[in-house]
């Protein structure tokens, strides 16, 4: 089913994650990440294996944390290259559309994400927060635009129904 402006389903989901990792990123006073000698953004997760060790004051990876064959192992070589003081901000969908399993491995919710990252950070220093319902679950998969939805029915969270799930953890 497409919608009459040829939204797709990807294109919603895209900015359905822009929309809320901006929210994320400004609720925790955070600058916009960008690439420079002292922060990075993933976009690939063959740059994981290339960083440096206790080189990084911030690590962004936006979109690639569901393809993780090795999870924990992500997040040690992530938690790695921070330098003591820095952090991760990260997302991670339970919804995506997908024609190859292969794409997404994984799928955290606000609980699951919590439970993997505590394994390597101090709960004290996580901080994770779900966006998303069955609403805006719909309008992605019917590809509609995430423009049509309210600022409120943008922001409902269901904890039950999470779409996108942001998190911060501090080395």
């Amino acid at each position: 089913m497409t919608h009459t402006n040829q939204t797709t389903s990807a294109q919603t989901f895209a900015s359905v994650c822009e929309y809320w990792i901006k929210t994320f990123i400004e609720e925790q006073k955070l600058p916009t990440p960008t690439n420079t000698t002292s922060q990075i953004v993933i976009s690939e997760l063959s740059q994981v294996t290339k960083l440096a060790p206790n080189t990084y004051d911030s690590i962004a990876i936006f979109g690639v944390l569901n393809q993780a064959s090795d999870f924990d192992g992500l997040l040690v070589s992530l938690k790695n290259s921070l330098k003591p003081g820095g952090y991760l901000l990260a997302d991670a969908s339970s919804i995506a559309p997908s024609l190859e399993a292969k794409q997404s491995v994984w799928g955290l919710s606000t609980v699951a994400a919590q439970y993997a990252f505590e394994k390597h950070f101090d709960p004290k220093n996580l901080v994770v927060k779900g966006f998303g319902n069955v609403l805006v679950g719909k309008y992605i998969l019917e590809e509609k635009p995430f423009s049509e939805l309210t600022e409120q029915e943008r922001n409902f969270f269901d904890p039950y129904f999470p779409i996108l799930t942001c998190i911060k953890a501090t080395k």
